[in-house]
């Protein structure tokens, strides 16, 4: 029965774990074992032409290569391993090279094999270091001889021609060695890869059988897909038209406003009585009101197809103050004191700011409409450890729970009215909540009926 150097050398866990541990370490086993037998057949050429540095270099060179494998029965990295390989013969290269006469040194050429060992045994990244330290010794030798420092060959001169050849030949032997005993795992891997390949190929062919059933529901679904497509293209169709409609008509409003408008203004330059100015303060607001509607319309189409916004770095109570100082005097009014409490003046966030003060004039304009005279409303910003929170609090009749869900759908009609007969088109709610969301903030409402709402705005910190 032969013997097997694997079984004996490689724990268990190689054979256990991963296919290309077990290759790399099979790799540095039967580098080892032959680099040893290659060694010592330079120790017998080193004492034959009188090179004592040699000797004792192939000596370390021979126990190091047979210990080597001990350390594979160990829990040793395999990468250690391969690395320790490297670094002995390299260590036997630059000594061997010094005492034989440096750049001039038959051995000097192999300081380029431990960077190719170190890719066949290790790794690519322990090739480039060792590469590095090749690149050292070839400069280190290089300037020894630039600066005309020679280095003397410390053996039998009368053998340096067999040396050199014995050398070269030598280097070529190792790495034709080495080459093959790669080649060799290569092979057996790529046979159990075949062997696998097999096996799917097996499976391949079970799965062939079902691929006809597999096509016939594919082309079933293909089917149903496109009748889907088309339902859609129609859908959108008629979405589309239904936008272009509102557009037009909503465009189509605003020129007798403007017309209406203008006739105002030159009735104005008229002398009138206080009733006839007053009819015609009646006739702007009204005008106002109807422009403010058809621009919500336009808006909410155009929101309906907006998937991002610019979000810029911004002061959140820059924008909350000038907002509250804007309404104080439609608040005043109303005989309604807006107070107002910043824990952080400095709370930054991503947010558009445009939409943002679109936002908090929305939210302060419902507080204001459906708070009774004389009342307080509450504005209140904080920082919390992932956002930034705004609340804004009335005390106006409040909101039940039934209408809770409705509150942000469009067009929506509470039973709480405007308490001094303000206008309210139900959009300017659904515009905030849509803002928010593409803010990536949170917008909702916490009330209950008879005892005023708090409406929370929280957006996440920068």
């Amino acid at each position: 029965m032969s013997y097997n150097p694997d079984r004996f050398f490689l724990r268990g866990e190689y054979y256990s774990g991963e296919e290309n541990i077990l290759t790399q370490a099979k790799l540095i086993l039967r580098t080892s074992l032959y680099t040893s037998l290659f060694s010592l057949s330079y120790l017998i050429v080193s004492l034959f032409i009188d090179f004592d540095p040699g000797v004792k270099l192939m000596i370390f060179n021979v126990a190091g290569f047979l210990l080597l494998p001990l350390l594979l029965r160990t829990k040793a990295p395999l990468a250690l391993i391969g690395n320790l390989y490297v670094f002995i013969g390299w260590v036997a290269i630059a000594l061997l090279t010094y005492y034989s006469g440096g750049i001039e040194s038959p051995v000097f050429p192999w300081l380029l094999a431990p960077p190719n060992i170190a890719l066949l045994i290790v790794n690519r990244k322990a090739a480039f270091a060792w590469a590095g330290l090749a690149l050292v010794g070839i400069i280190y030798f290089g300037a020894l001889a630039i600066n005309n420092v020679r280095l003397e060959q410390q053996y039998d001169p009368a053998w340096h021609h067999w040396f050199v050849v014995a050398t070269y030949i030598g280097l070529l032997l190792i790495l034709l060695t080495i080459y093959f005993i790669f080649e060799k795992s290569r092979t057996q891997a790529q046979a159990k890869v075949e062997m696998q390949n097999n096996e799917l190929q097996s499976t391949l062919s079970k799965l062939e059988a079902t691929k006809e059933e597999l096509y016939s529901q594919h082309q079933e679904v293909k089917s149903k897909n496109e009748e889907i497509a088309a339902q859609t293209d129609f859908l959108k169709q008629l979405v589309e038209g239904k936008d272009h409609i509102i557009n037009i008509l909503a465009h189509d409003l605003k020129s007798p406003l403007d017309s209406m408008e203008g006739l105002i203004s030159l009735m104005k330059m008229e002398e009138l009585t206080d009733s006839q100015k007053e009819y015609l303060s009646l006739m702007q607001s009204s005008i106002g009101k109807s422009r403010t509607l058809i621009d919500k319309v336009i808006g909410m189409g155009a929101l309906e197809h907006l998937e991002q916004i610019n979000l810029t770095r911004e002061n959140l109570y820059s924008i909350l103050i000038k907002v509250v100082n804007d309404f104080r005097k439609l608040a005043e009014l109303k005989e309604i004191e807006i107070r107002i409490e910043v824990a952080d003046k400095n709370a930054e966030a991503m947010v558009d700011s445009v939409y943002l003060n679109q936002v908090y004039e929305n939210i302060l304009s419902n507080a204001i409409k459906f708070s009774p005279p004389g009342k307080d409303i509450k504005v209140k910003l904080t920082t919390g450890s992932d956002a930034v929170r705004t609340e804004i609090s009335d005390q106006g009749p409040g909101i039940s729970q039934q209408e809770m869900d409705k509150l942000f759908d469009k067009f929506s009609k509470l039973s709480a009215q405007p308490t001094a007969g303000e206008s309210s088109t139900g959009l300017g709610l659904s515009l905030v909540k849509r803002y928010i969301e593409l803010m990536k903030g949170r917008v909702w409402c916490e009330s209950s009926e008879g005892y005023g709402a708090t409406f929370i705005v929280e957006i996440p910190l920068i």
